[in-house]
């Protein structure tokens, strides 16, 4: 590559990690690990219509506060099988066509009420009218949980969205709703849209390896007449 190619591609870069610096954004919601208001152990079956989280109320069923020493991030999180199948939701602020991402992680209770209680634990998520669903395979007996990460994307339409999380589990799938899927590390971004700066460093990337291309080009070596 020429160095006038190599300038191109590193000054590309550059303005590229300057107009997305790593860990700049703050989440939009509040409480998304559930760590207010903490405590020692439990409660348990937190009802519908409960504001025990700040931030957040109980939207359904009811749900458990789980940790410490156990949960995907700081020493509390959620299940949303209490004594039954429920639900989690927060509302914000929004900008109508703006499209967020919803981030968290999910695990499940690997306790069992019967040894044939299925293994799958069924997480819902909604927001402005869509809606996804997550499975998470526990492994029964096993300590400490496991945890993976997941993401979701929705398009605002209104100034303030709500968006819940419930459990998908159910009495005629076999599951006693006492232990259920799992939710921590809750957060919601705007995702940010293409803007003129960023044209401009990803045509300075495309503009410096058709340079490095002509460049290759014109100093091929000549093959040596026959």
């Amino acid at each position: 590559m020429s160095s006038v190619g190599r300038l191109l591609l590193a000054l590309s870069a550059v303005w590229i990690c300057a107009l997305f610096p790593r860990g700049s954004q703050a989440t939009l919601i509040v409480n998304g690990s559930f760590e207010a208001p903490g405590s020692p152990y439990g409660p348990f079956g937190i009802e519908a219509g409960s504001t025990y989280f700040p931030g957040w109320v109980v939207s359904q069923g009811d749900i458990d506060y789980g940790g410490p020493g156990n949960c995907g991030d700081g020493l509390h999180c959620l299940d949303l099988d209490g004594y039954t199948f429920g639900g989690i939701a927060q509302t914000f602020s929004t900008v109508p066509g703006q499209q967020y991402q919803v981030s968290f992680m999910l695990s499940g209770n690997s306790a069992r009420y019967s040894p044939t209680e299925p293994v799958e634990k069924y997480l819902g998520l909604s927001a402005a009218g869509t809606s996804t669903s997550f499975v998470f395979t526990v492994v029964p007996g096993e300590y400490p949980l496991r945890w993976t990460s997941q993401e979701w994307f929705f398009t605002a339409s209104a100034h303030s969205t709500t968006f819940e999380f419930y459990s998908l589990d159910s009495l005629e799938l076999g599951h006693s709703g006492l232990f259920g899927p799992m939710i921590d590390a809750v957060g919601v971004d705007a995702v940010p849209e293409p803007s003129p700066a960023l044209l401009v460093a990803l045509g300075l990337a495309l503009l410096a390896r058709r340079t490095a291309g002509l460049c290759s080009w014109h100093h091929r070596p000549r093959r040596a007449a026959a």
